[in-house]
């Protein structure tokens, strides 16, 4: 059993070792389609611009209903730093404890670095203990974002040049801005105001929202600058399938110094996506594989994103609106080339899918399979399924499954272990009477076996009762210890 369940193990690590890229790379290329019933929307790939607009509309936290209010009311004061001082202290004994923002300080900051960024952020300090220090990083966003957004990006140049450990987010947004412009100039125009510490993360997230039809001076102003970290951004966006193709061909090529390459091939960003796309070549997405995962992996994830966008194939085939193999013809359809290259693993993590659904309908999936081996697949699939749906359709699913070889028998006690352990937890006193009323025979005594041992310390009486209910001998000799 120990190869079929690897199945079950890689779609957990498919899930969970690429995180958002999955998602991100499926609707790479994709236009939106309608919502109907059983169908999901795409969603459209945004543009550098409506990212950065939305991260410089931000979400304003406590001072979003009184900061304009304030702000229109508030006169400049003669000295920033005394009306900061008092509304620090104010917001220190009111509202931090709690976790809310001042509008009063953020309307301050605001006009502050209106006129002075530099004095603004100077005020701060650097000691993390001081109450400015403090006041300041919890209202800086908001106030240079706002200053971003109502006087444009370049408004927040000067803080560049600011020495203050509390302007990363504020460097990090001004790199993006002025990234998705394209612009070499206005990179050399914030290059020259730079501090040595915000250099490098300027440079780092400048190609994140670069434009790609710019991308070629992209590449020769990391060149000439001798900026290998200016590649790193390129990971950060879904990219089209020929600027793919282009970073790939710069990783993999002869054309960059050995540095520039080793920034390329270190991004696991890039990585990430190039290896979730589905429209990108199968050996060049297997090549970037690391830690001996392959093709098996790659299919998993293929077919996950395939399941999860457009239609809804799983209400389909709960709702017997498709049978199993319309759907399988459907889903390799979007992925040919893993369909050609491992057409055995999709089948079988395809059945993985449905097999909750309509055990006996999706067990199409498996023809052509020998019958021990279907036999071995669907035991597998009453292991590792069947968590959150009524225990009837577990039984359903495992009835039909023979136990007459030594195998097959351990198999069925282990997905009863497996269900018992989860549904004792999830259904209680529920779940111990459904035991109890099944008809005599093999899965009950299966099931009151399981449930002994998931009893266990938690409640001995019940477990004790349920040993004293098992019937079979050789379930009763496991009890005693005799095997």
């Amino acid at each position: 059993m120990k190869r079929h369940r690897l199945h079950a193990l890689v779609t957990h690590l498919a899930c969970l070792a690429l995180g958002w890229w999955v998602c991100a790379a499926a609707v790479a290329s994709k236009k939106p389609v309608a919502a109907e019933e059983g169908r999901r929307p795409r969603e459209a790939v945004k543009s550098g611009e409506q990212i950065l607009d939305e991260v410089l509309k931000g979400k304003k936290g406590g001072h979003v209903a009184d900061f304009q209010r304030v702000q229109a009311s508030m006169e400049e004061p003669a000295d920033f730093a005394a009306a900061l001082d008092r509304a620090a202290a104010k917001w220190a004994q009111q509202d931090q404890l709690e976790g809310k923002t001042s509008a009063e300080m953020v309307a301050l900051l605001y006009k502050w670095m209106e006129k002075d960024l530099l004095a603004a952020y100077a005020w701060a300090g650097t000691d993390p203990l001081d109450p400015r220090y403090r006041a300041f990083q919890a209202h800086e966003p908001y106030a240079f974002s706002d200053l971003l957004k109502d006087k444009g990006w370049r408004a927040g140049s000067a803080v560049m040049g600011s020495k203050s450990p509390l302007t990363g987010r504020a460097v990090l947004l001004l790199a993006t801005a002025c990234g998705s412009e394209g612009s070499v100039a206005e990179y050399a125009r914030l290059r020259d105001m730079a501090t040595p510490s915000s250099l490098r993360p300027l440079r780092q997230e400048l190609g994140r929202l670069w434009p790609e039809a710019r991308r070629e001076e992209l590449l020769q102003l990391a060149l000439s600058e001798n900026a290998p970290e200016m590649l790193r951004g390129l990971g950060g966006r879904v990219m089209s399938l020929e600027m793919m193709h282009w970073v790939r061909g710069l990783e993999a090529g002869d054309s960059l110094p050995p540095l520039f390459k080793r920034e390329i091939a270190g991004n696991s960003a890039w990585h990430q996506m190039a290896i979730t796309r589905r429209d990108f070549p199968l050996e060049e997405r297997l090549s970037m594989m690391h830690g001996g995962m392959g093709a098996e992996f790659l299919a998993v994830m293929d077919l996950n994103a395939a399941l999860n966008e457009g239609r809804d194939w799983r209400h389909a085939f709960r709702h017997g609106q498709a049978a199993a193999g319309d759907i399988w013809a459907a889903v390799s359809g979007e992925i040919p080339e893993m369909a050609a290259a491992v057409p055995e693993v999709l089948r079988k993590n395809l059945y993985f899918h449905l097999v909750e659904e309509d055990s006996e309908a999706a067990r199409a999936l498996l023809e052509g399979l020998p019958e021990d081996e279907q036999d071995r697949m669907a035991l597998e699939a009453t292991q590792t399924a069947f968590k959150n749906v009524d225990p009837a359709r577990f039984l359903e699913a495992l009835e039909p499954i023979p136990s007459d070889s030594p195998e097959l028998w351990e198999a069925r006690l282990e997905a009863w272990d497996q269900g018992s352990a989860w549904n004792l937890r999830r259904l209680n006193e529920d779940y111990v009477a459904w035991v109890r009323e099944l008809p005599p025979g093999l899965d009950r005594e299966m099931g009151l076996f399981s449930l002994a041992k998931a009893a266990g310390e938690k409640d001995p009486e019940l477990a004790e009762q349920l040993r004293g209910e098992i019937l079979d001998p050789k379930l009763r000799q496991r009890l005693e210890g005799r095997e």
